[in-house]
């Protein structure tokens, strides 16, 4: 990786995102997804594919595997569809603020492996209170922790 990459690696992904948010809200604009869409999409995921973002990395084998054999059907083109909505966000009336979108797409979830992982929560948690939840992971065998460090595994994000 060179230099100016290493450095500047969080402004990159950010753009990258960015960039395929507003991809995502042109290929919609129509809502329809035809195949030359669907394959330039794929080309600029497949140019972006060193990134560690995992809506990069999923989005790519999503679109990969719809036109492995080199045809978007019906089915493939509305499920894209879909998925190009919930990266840009619903749409907005002229003069209203953007809606946001439902990032990131986990499908499929990512594995989980909790043994000798570290997690931190945060937020409210829907499972029960933190200190339930803390001691799940710890039944899993992960470990908890008490603050953000260069080691920390597994970031839960309860509701605010």
């Amino acid at each position: 990786m060179d230099i100016f990459t290493r450095f500047n690696r969080k402004n990159i992904q950010d753009r990258q995102i960015d960039t395929l948010i507003g991809l995502s809200k042109g290929i919609a604009a129509d809502s329809a997804v035809n195949q030359q869409e669907a394959e330039f999409l794929r080309d600029w995921l497949i140019q972006n594919r060193h990134s560690d973002n995992p809506l990069i990395i999923n989005l790519l084998e999503k679109v990969s595997g719809m036109l492995e054999d080199n045809v978007l059907d019906s089915d493939e083109s509305s499920e894209l569809l879909s998925i190009l909505r919930q990266i840009s966000g619903e749409p907005s009336e002229i003069g209203e603020l953007a809606k946001s979108s439902s990032l990131p797409i986990n499908d499929p979830l990512p594995s989980l492996v909790f043994e000798g992982s570290k997690f931190l929560f945060t937020g409210t948690c829907a499972f029960g209170t933190r200190k339930q939840c803390q001691a799940a992971i710890e039944d899993l065998g992960g470990v908890n922790v008490g603050g953000v460090t260069k080691s920390l595994d597994y970031l839960v994000l309860g509701k605010v």
